[in-house]
């Protein structure tokens, strides 16, 4: 293939919607390795928190997984749209990352807010990679080159993002503000981390994505 010809494979793949859509996926795979540096010694260190409710925080992210493939991935092809499902979706991902920063402001109930929200950030995962896939296809369907090297692309990205994710939570150990009675430190930082990466994209999502 000529440079020309590879240029116009390439093309396609910078439109911002599509931008933001590296991003999402990126952000989706390493939430997970983000926060798990840190999840035993936080989870354990809350009211609440055992063995046996640890084990079910690490459970409950990959059953929420499951149900947002099949949820939002029905919810992509309804009215809601494939525009208004990846930005449900990461409305998920932002009340899980809040409910998971902040589950010590709920006393007794720290550890099953630390649960609720995993199983939010679960339901972003996972219908993040329906969703995503289902609006690259739709966007370079006229571009059937682009729509393989896409795939490639986004396949490529979301094993960046599990192999960084532990990377990025490592350096959250760094961490550790007082703001009166309340801290923010290396246990609950990841969870403002990601919050933000997802208030982040949902105003990517806002500006950048057509309306279906």
């Amino acid at each position: 293939e000529s440079l020309a010809e590879k240029s116009g494979m390439w093309a396609p793949l910078r439109h911002p919607s599509l931008v933001a859509l590296y991003f999402a996926c990126f952000m989706s795979c390493a939430s997970f390795g983000i926060v798990l540096p840190s999840l035993a010694p936080y989870v354990l260190a809350l009211p609440g928190g055992s063995e046996s409710m640890l084990a079910m925080i690490v459970s409950i992210y990959s059953v929420g997984e499951a149900v947002g493939a099949i949820w939002l991935g029905y919810l992509s092809s309804s009215p809601v749209g494939i525009k208004g499902t990846l930005i449900l979706g990461v409305a998920c991902g932002l009340l899980g990352s809040a409910l998971y920063a902040t589950a010590s402001l709920f006393g007794s109930h720290a550890a099953p807010v630390v649960l609720l929200g995993r199983f939010a950030q679960g339901l972003w995962a996972g219908g993040a990679q329906s969703t995503q896939q289902a609006y690259v296809a739709q966007r370079l369907a006229s571009y059937p080159d682009s729509l393989s090297l896409a795939n490639v692309l986004i396949n490529a990205i979301a094993v960046l993002g599990f192999t960084i994710g532990p990377a990025l939570g490592i350096v959250f150990h760094l961490v550790d503000v007082n703001f009166g009675a309340y801290r923010i430190d290396e246990l609950n930082a990841p969870g403002y981390f990601v919050g933000f990466c997802c208030a982040a994209t949902i105003v990517m999502f806002v500006l950048y994505f057509p309306n279906d």
